[in-house]
């Protein structure tokens, strides 16, 4: 998965995920980084699969979350716990989630709201979310422009391109950064 956040003229952040890697690049200040989950650590499980999830919605709640749904308000509040991590999906009478959010135990909460979808092709996909701390640390506002399935995923597609004299940031100065907006 590869998402682009574009600012004004230009793009603001490239993003990528592929397997449990994930990689930005910020064009204004030519800095990129690359996490390799088994190597480089934010401290969350499954990076890749995280960022995938939240993009396309494709929260899988196991069968007893199901069973323990309770309605807040007109939407149905499913939750269940992965290793330290409290996942939550809000589902709306359209059956599709109008917000997901991942708690970890001790740390910051990330919610993703979903203003927007597409079903033009057959099948429900975001067009327009938003991701946040809920320290008010960050937000991310995604719209996707264009959507095309293809047979075959290009895998090319997937890369983030960090061009020559991108400062490549280590996992430490990462941790830095987001410690001092308060991310973590």
């Amino acid at each position: 998965m590869s998402c682009s956040v574009p600012r004004g003229i230009g793009t603001a952040i490239d993003l990528g995920a592929r397997g449990e890697s994930v990689a930005a690049y910020v064009p204004s200040r030519r800095q990129g980084v690359t996490l390799d989950a088994p190597r480089d650590s934010l401290g969350v499980a499954h990076p890749g699969s995280l960022v995938f999830r939240a993009a396309t919605a494709a929260w899988r709640p196991p069968e007893r979350a199901w069973e323990e749904a309770t309605w807040r308000d007109s939407l149905l509040d499913v939750r269940w716990r992965e290793g330290d991590d409290t996942l939550a999906v809000a589902v709306g009478s359209h059956g599709l989630p109008v917000h997901a959010s991942l708690a970890r135990t001790g740390g910051a909460t990330i919610r993703v709201d979903y203003a927007g979808w597409d079903r033009s092709q057959g099948l429900a996909w975001p067009l327009r979310f938003v991701v946040s701390d809920d320290a008010g640390g960050f937000r991310l506002s995604c719209r996707v422009t264009r959507l095309r399935f293809l047979a075959r995923a290009d895998s090319l597609r997937m890369a983030v391109p960090m061009p020559r004299g991108t400062e490549q940031l280590t996992i430490l100065e990462l941790r830095r950064m987001l410690e001092r907006m308060g991310v973590m």
